[in-house]
């Protein structure tokens, strides 16, 4: 007997976000606007997760599932739902197999589980204390690929955006040294003046 199908709304646009969308669609989910979601996923970058967030509360009820992309951030981002009777989670893709899961009870982290195995990913458990290394050290080498594929003149890579490279920084000189370099080669302004920003030194 086949699982039940979900309808699921989208708010925003990013990457993770409208990849776990696109897998849930494959998997005979219906993909659509918020209203009348049973399943939300908030598909934004870090720094629009908060607006996302508000946005998200109009359409959440009792038993809602409320799921953020961010890789930066755990379930804990979502307590403001959570409170609102929400099942919440966090899900993000590491690479094409691998996603990070973190919930703040076992009905989300089943819930959540369950999803990335239709979206056809394994999941790993990602708590908020290991959270920032992971994070930092995958982006590290994100940007390392970009990097010298960049130089080469290769393009094997899937770019950051400014946004998770801001959000990814853990205070490792390291990791600044090559977001600046990649600002560089990317000319992004944005980057570069957030890179040798005296603050992040």
């Amino acid at each position: 007997m086949d699982a039940p199908r979900m309808r699921i709304g989208v708010i925003g646009d990013s990457a993770p976000g409208k990849l776990f969308a696109e897998r849930l669609a494959q998997a005979g989910h219906k993909v659509g606007t918020a209203a009348d979601a049973e399943a939300l996923i908030l598909a934004v970058e870090e720094d629009r997760l908060s607006v996302a967030i508000d946005e998200a509360a109009g359409f959440v009820s009792s038993g809602t599932i409320v799921m953020h992309t961010c890789l930066t951030r755990g379930a804990q981002a979502l307590d403001a739902l959570e409170t609102r009777g929400a099942i919440v989670a966090a899900v993000c893709p590491v690479d094409d197999e691998a996603w990070a899961v973190d919930a703040l009870d076992e009905l989300g982290e089943t819930v959540a589980t369950l999803l990335v195995f239709e979206a056809h990913g394994k999941y790993m458990l990602l708590d908020d204390a290991d959270r920032p290394g992971f994070v930092a050290g995958l982006y590290k080498r994100e940007m390392l690929r970009e990097i010298l594929a960049r130089e080469g003149g290769g393009n094997d890579y899937v770019p950051l955006s400014a946004q998770q490279i801001m959000a990814g920084y853990n205070g490792e000189p390291a990791y600044l040294g090559y977001a600046r370099r990649l600002a560089e080669l990317r000319g992004d302004i944005e980057l570069e003046f957030w890179g040798n920003n005296d603050r992040n030194q």
